[in-house]
């Protein structure tokens, strides 16, 4: 088995990357933890090109990762599978984003194999080879890392190559790049990895109820994620979003109020907060104008049509060869169902289902039973471009 080679220095990076530049694609992952910072802490980056893959060390003592934005600002197509968390560490990093990417989540999606298929199925299904997860819950921040710990991480780029070579083939044989362009325009919008403390009440699950408490909830919710950050801790060791909705709907003005919240009881509070936390709520929050809350529609959620739409989701994911999950969310399918509009005809799922979904929610389009067949049978001759049936 050849020796894993594990770049320390700036001249060996430098070399790497230079040697690259030939290449059409690259594979690349990271390995990191996140457990208990509010920035993801990089431990090990992963690269593969035609000739060679290595480790980068990004823990060695002076080392700088520039040429690797060098080489995300090149020509060359950066492939991650699930990179999402990968480009926003990359982000962070660089306050920019490879030029060109690809995910092999997305592709084996948009190919038809399955919802956010994980990298170990592919691996199995596309190259018939089997991972040792043996290392998966190693701490990548421990040194040294020993030689089963650095082939595992190797073989999340090796396998990779073969994976993206093949998914490009078959999205090539299906022609459905136009498909892939569009989701991965979504992937590498720069609003992902944007951490606004401004926007950060957005993560909450508020309710209809909570709206004439939204502009304290977000001056909290503010308030909140700059500690995180500065403190680089999650959010919820500042204070849980429980505690947070509770003091925006109690408005405390002392210490003692504070802490007679229950969730404040529970958890605690740095006692360094509470002053700050008394004056945002002293501030005049009532003249700040929040935006207006999403209403949900009144009246019984709508299940038999959520099912029915599900199913239809169904038909058009296996009709398709397309991830259900791709087509529709279940909260696009929800929001759908109680009467709010889908996709617009230039979306490129509004061919695949969201016109039937329109529809079947207008009357026009029905299911029944082919017991011939012993399938489900879509009846609306005027939809059969949408969904011909065998």
């Amino acid at each position: 088995m050849p020796a894993i080679r594990t770049i320390t220095s700036n001249p060996d990076l430098q070399a790497f990357i230079d040697g690259l530049s030939g290449e059409e694609f690259v594979t690349i992952d990271t390995e990191f933890i996140r457990e208990t910072t509010y920035w993801p802490h990089l431990c090990l980056v992963q690269l593969a090109g035609s000739n060679e893959a290595v480790l980068v060390d990004p823990l060695a003592p002076g080392i700088d990762l520039k040429p690797l934005n060098d080489l995300f600002q090149s020509e060359i197509t950066c492939v991650f599978h699930a990179g999402r968390q990968d480009l926003e560490i990359f982000h962070n990093l660089f306050h920019s984003l490879p030029r060109h990417v690809a995910d092999t989540q997305i592709m084996a999606m948009v190919c038809g194999h399955g919802d956010q298929v994980g990298y170990e199925r592919l691996v199995e299904h596309l190259c018939d080879k089997k991972i040792d997860k043996s290392q998966r819950f190693t701490d990548w921040a421990r040194r040294p890392l020993n030689d089963a710990q650095r082939r595992y991480a190797l073989a999340d780029v090796t396998h990779l190559r073969e994976i993206y070579a093949k998914l490009h083939e078959e999205l090539s044989h299906q022609k459905r790049w136009d498909w892939l362009l569009r989701e991965h325009e979504k992937l590498i919008d720069l609003a992902n990895y944007r951490h606004e403390p401004s926007n950060a009440w957005q993560r909450l699950r508020l309710r209809d109820s909570n709206e004439k408490h939204l502009p304290a909830i977000m001056a909290l919710a503010e308030f909140r994620e700059k500690k995180a950050q500065e403190r680089n801790v999650p959010r919820n060791r500042v204070f849980k979003d429980e505690a947070l909705l509770q003091i925006a709907m109690a408005r405390p003005r002392s210490k003692e109020e504070l802490y007679s919240l229950r969730s404040i009881k529970q958890q605690g509070l740095d006692g360094r907060l509470i002053e700050e936390l008394i004056g945002i709520l002293d501030s005049d929050l009532d003249s700040r104008q929040g935006p207006v809350l999403k209403k949900s529609p009144k009246g019984k959620k709508p299940e038999t049509m959520i099912s029915m739409l599900k199913l239809l989701l169904k038909i058009a994911s296996e009709q398709h060869g397309v991830a259900a999950r791709l087509l529709a969310t279940s909260e696009e399918i929800d929001e759908f169902a109680r009467g709010r509009p889908g996709p617009e005809p230039d979306d490129w799922r509004y061919e695949l289902f969201w016109g039937m979904a329109e529809g079947f929610r207008s009357g026009e389009l029905g299911l029944s039973w082919d017991s011939k067949k012993n399938d489900v049978r879509i009846f609306s001759p005027n939809l059969k471009q949408h969904l011909a049936q065998d």
